[in-house]
């Protein structure tokens, strides 16, 4: 052996899984060897509950040496996303902007006596929820009711065409 290596270079520690545990149960696990713990980041996942490591730099199973630092990633949980309330607004803009943000939208399409074609009457969820989540909108296909003019002093054919116009622009 060369006298410019010493023992602490041949010294090798094996990073412990470390995902699924709590920061807390993850630096007292790794204060057993003689390593450091570096940055601790938070991220959002869907995948690992909010406040438990997701996974380390080196991983776990890596083989390192004395003094080496220990990142994490801890997760946030689902990312929270703020929603615009798109009730009376247009039924389009609702679909683009909630897809456009991330979430899966369903949208359903009734009768309405008071919201104009096109609007939204519901929604169901106003302030946030979870990116990638179900949000249903219902939008109004308009009054399901028809105007039937006053064709008691028109004659016959002027009343059948302007029944016939009326009924080709509510079909």
């Amino acid at each position: 052996w060369s006298s410019d290596v010493c023992s602490s270079d041949l010294e090798r520690y094996i990073i412990p899984t470390l995902s699924g545990l709590t920061p807390e149960a993850a630096v007292t696990a790794l204060a057993k060897l003689p390593i450091k713990v570096g940055t601790i980041t938070e991220v959002f996942t869907a995948k690992t509950p909010q406040g438990y490591v997701i996974d380390s730099t080196p991983s776990a199973g890596t083989s390192v040496k004395r003094d080496s630092t220990i990142d994490m990633r801890v997760s946030k949980g689902i990312e929270q996303i703020a929603i615009k309330d798109y009730v009376g607004q247009s039924g389009e803009q609702a679909l683009t902007e909630l897809t456009d943000a991330g979430f899966k939208v369903d949208a359903l399409y009734t009768y309405d006596e008071k919201v104009i074609a096109g609007g939204v009457i519901s929604q169901s969820a106003t302030t946030s929820a979870p990116k990638g989540s179900l949000i249903k909108v219902v939008i109004s296909k308009g009054s399901i009711y028809t105007f039937v003019p006053n064709i008691y002093s028109l004659s016959e054919a002027k009343a059948r065409a302007l029944l016939l116009e009326i009924g080709r622009a509510h079909v």
